[in-house]
């Protein structure tokens, strides 16, 4: 649903212009995949909130936050790769749609979600991410019996 709703704002706003936000942005969805934190102080500002806009989703707050939360979703979820699909960006904010796929991990099909991250940006880092997708879809697919 949310998907379908953002979809007309992202064709409204055009492609994303090469620039350093965009890479930035690239660089954070590339943290998601890897696990790898080496760069996280450069990439991240010391006030990150990033919050997953599902109710009873706890934000992660500042860098170490950060590497919490994306370090509970490689526990839960190992193996899963977000891919970028489109970039746009809008001033200070750039927004990335993103495909996750994940091994399913009761075996069988793997999971899948369309997600899109709201990332803003101050002082040349990441200060807040907003995550929309379908949260219940995702836990619905990861708990079912293969």
């Amino acid at each position: 649903m949310i998907r379908h709703l953002l979809l007309p704002i992202l064709l409204l706003a055009g492609p994303a212009q090469a620039g350093s936000q965009e890479d930035a942005a690239a660089a954070y969805i590339a943290m998601f995949n890897s696990a790898d934190f080496t760069d996280l102080d450069a990439l991240i500002a010391e006030d990150f909130e990033g919050v997953t806009m599902s109710p009873g989703q706890t934000p992660a707050l500042g860098r170490e936050g950060l590497r919490s939360w994306i370090s509970g979703i490689h526990k839960v979820m190992p193996g899963g790769v977000k891919t970028i699909e489109a970039t746009v960006r809008d001033g200070d904010a750039v927004v990335v749609r993103v495909s996750l796929q994940a091994p399913h991990p009761k075996g069988g099909a793997p999971i899948a979600s369309a997600q899109v991250h709201w990332l803003e940006f101050e002082g040349g880092r990441v200060v807040r991410d907003r995550v929309y997708f379908d949260l219940g879809a995702v836990f619905q697919t990861m708990t079912e019996d293969r």
